[in-house]
């Protein structure tokens, strides 16, 4: 086969609006005449169908050849290729991460969605960063520096995954890596993350006379096993090992799970009572359901206005969840803490208090055992060691 000094042309057929290049006598349509999804087609058959198949150094191809794709389209094969693949628990189902990631993206696409990626460098990712945080002042009086400082490295590691599927140029995730995190003091318009303090306990029990009883039982619980608020609302029978006197509930999700650290929560004596009364249930009914909270508040409703002549109906937008989230959870918390006229509190507070108690009780590494605060590879070495550990303890406090 003779040597090309020139690849074939980028040519345009004009009845269709669409481009196309011959290649060893053969056409080939690559979409939308000028558009950039039709040029880098273009420049990928070049480089494997004609460069690879001559003698031709492809390293002396025209610039013009080398195209890249712009900064939407590696959002979206972002958002399609990798994103769904990696951030879903067991079951499919988008975790947390996966809002963070379109939230983060959305200034990028606002403002650079048709630079081409290797246009992208240092300067235009702080004028994305300043979208951010005049954003947050407009919204809600600033963002935390640590909300900032995660969006953008959402999108440095966006730019990585380019590099690595061969979308991005490597000097440009490098240049991007040079753009340093907000640091304390230096940005007056973002607010310095507040750490969780506990929740006094005479607040939780001021405010406990004011929830139904599903919620107490899992403020309750919260409070004995140091539990997060999303293991609590998700608690299922077939989720808890009753066959020794320390009961074992294994969650069915949790947030360590696609590190592949296993989550256990050790339920002792105390926990245990309180969950005697909500176990009469299918297995895999949730245990905690906001729909039996409804319907028990309509039945009061009901019979509060039977004697009247015209009944109030009560309407929702949408019907009660299967079990609640860390939103509802949260929202009906802070209604009652406004009723019982205490301060609101969170129920992400009281794995803190029960944290707090344990460490002052007991020590440290107890309180990173029961909290589930570990390594994979400390786990493995203490595995059994930890959960003596943790079982003796909750003997006592759970």
């Amino acid at each position: 086969m003779t040597k090309k000094s020139s690849p074939p042309a980028y040519r345009h057929h004009k009845s269709r609006n669409l481009a196309v290049v011959r290649i060893h006598g053969k056409d080939y349509y690559l979409g939308e005449y000028g558009s950039s999804a039709s040029r880098q087609l273009y420049a990928q058959l070049i480089a494997e169908k004609w460069a690879n198949s001559t003698e031709t150094n492809t390293a002396r191809l025209p610039a013009a050849l080398k195209t890249w794709p712009t900064v939407d389209e590696l959002i979206a094969r972002f958002m399609t290729k990798h994103v769904p693949i990696t951030y879903v628990n067991k079951h499919g189902k988008p975790t947390d991460r996966y809002y963070h990631i379109k939230i983060a993206l959305r200034p990028l696409h606002e403002l650079y969605g048709n630079t081409a990626v290797n246009e992208f460098g240092p300067k235009r990712l702080k004028m994305v960063r300043e979208r951010m945080v005049q954003e947050g002042v407009t919204l809600k009086g600033g963002y935390s520096r640590q909300y900032i400082n995660n969006h953008v490295a959402i999108i440095k590691n966006l730019f990585r995954w380019g590099v690595e599927e061969e979308q991005v140029p490597v000097d440009v995730h490098q240049s991007l890596l040079t753009v340093q995190q907000l640091r304390k003091g230096r940005e007056h318009r973002v607010k310095n993350p507040q750490k969780i303090k506990p929740v006094p306990e005479d607040h939780v029990f001021t405010t406990i006379p004011f929830l139904p009883p599903q919620l107490v039982t899992m403020v309750l619980l919260q409070l004995h096993s140091a539990m997060r608020p999303d293991e609590v609302t998700i608690m299922r029978p077939c989720d808890i090992d009753r066959s020794e006197d320390i009961w074992i509930y294994t969650p069915d999700e949790y947030k360590t799970e696609n590190h592949d650290i296993e989550r256990i929560v050790y339920l002792g004596p105390k926990c245990q009572e309180y969950l005697k009364p909500w176990l009469d249930r299918s297995e895999t009914d949730y245990l905690f359901s906001p729909r039996e909270v409804v319907i028990a508040s309509r039945a009061k409703r009901r019979k509060r206005t039977a004697a009247s002549e015209k009944s109030v109906k009560v309407t929702y937008k949408s019907g009660p969840k299967e079990h609640y989230n860390d939103e509802s959870y949260c929202r009906a918390i802070k209604r009652a803490c406004v009723r019982a006229g205490v301060p609101k509190w969170t129920p992400n507070q009281l794995r803190h208090t029960a944290a707090t108690f344990i460490r002052k009780t007991y020590d440290l590494e107890t309180a990173r055992i029961i909290l589930g605060h570990t390594s994979a590879a400390t786990t493995e070495i203490y595995a059994e060691q930890d959960a003596e550990t943790a079982k003796n303890t909750m003997k006592e406090i759970g």
